[in-house]
């Protein structure tokens, strides 16, 4: 006899619905499949659409932040050479 303290034990019922069910699969139909096809490509596109938005976002906001921060520098130092030359 074998040891069975390593092994589940189920109903027999359950394993024949659960071997019918892996041996036995039900076909997909070809609109199931292009319909699951389309799905996942909306998704990806959508992701890959907001990555890209989310990144050059970021970036203009970079370059923004950078032009203020060398307008207010150029301010600055054309400021203190008007202040030396008086």
């Amino acid at each position: 006899m074998s040891d069975l303290s390593n092994s589940v034990i189920i109903p027999r019922e359950d394993f024949l619905e659960l071997q019918a069910s892996a041996y036995n699969p039900n076909d997909t139909t070809l609109k199931t499949r292009a319909a699951t096809t389309a799905q996942t490509t909306l998704v990806f596109a959508a992701m890959a659409g907001a990555m890209t938005a989310g990144t050059w976002g970021w970036a203009k906001a970079m370059d923004w932040l950078e032009m203020r921060r060398l307008a207010r520098a150029t301010a600055e130092r054309e400021n203190r050479n008007i202040s030396s030359v008086k």
